[in-house]
């Protein structure tokens, strides 16, 4: 499926550059963009199929990338690792992770000191909690517990990011 998928994809794709050739470019501004389209409904259709995303599958390989910035005091690093799993979570529908990739995400902005958007992003990440279905391999409990630390944390004022990734790796590990 997912080869016929990229397959057509890659005939629109060559439609296109045929296209410009030719002059056509109204003719390859409409099959670059039935592409894009391809792509999407590709990448919904894969979701619906095997529970994620293929964008999806991709940013879940930086859950563990992140964490690890997280333990090697690399932060900001990990801010950027988190906010491009966010991103990719989102664009691939695949809301039932947003609320832990959320989490990690607030805890890599609190850590780096930006109170502002490490606020917004836990806000976000209880909202997406409640009104989500259970991730299945993830423990809510934990996960509520780690959004709370980072609001405690928060409400102290800017945060020591090492005893706030110390504590927010002691719950990951639990």
């Amino acid at each position: 499926m997912k080869a016929l998928i990229g397959l057509f994809q890659f005939a629109c794709l060559g439609g296109g550059v045929v296209a410009l050739f030719n002059g056509q470019w109204l003719g390859m501004i409409g099959s670059w963009l039935l592409a894009g389209l391809v792509g999407v409904a590709g990448n919904r259709l894969v979701r619906r199929v095997d529970g994620v995303s293929e964008t999806g599958r991709q940013a879940m390989s930086q859950i563990p990338r992140s964490i690890e910035l997280l333990r090697r005091g690399e932060c900001r690093a990990a801010s950027g690792v988190t906010r491009s799993m966010v991103s990719n979570f989102r664009m691939g529908g695949d809301k039932y992770l947003l609320p832990f990739a959320q989490t990690i995400h607030d805890v890599a902005l609190a850590s780096v000191n930006d109170a502002a958007g490490a606020e917004t992003a836990v806000t976000e990440a209880k909202r997406l909690t409640a009104v989500l279905p259970p991730i299945p391999q993830v423990d809510v409990e934990v996960l509520r517990e780690m959004q709370g630390l980072v609001e405690r944390e928060l409400r102290k004022g800017l945060p020591d990011a090492d005893s706030l990734v110390r504590e927010f790796l002691a719950l990951d590990d639990a």
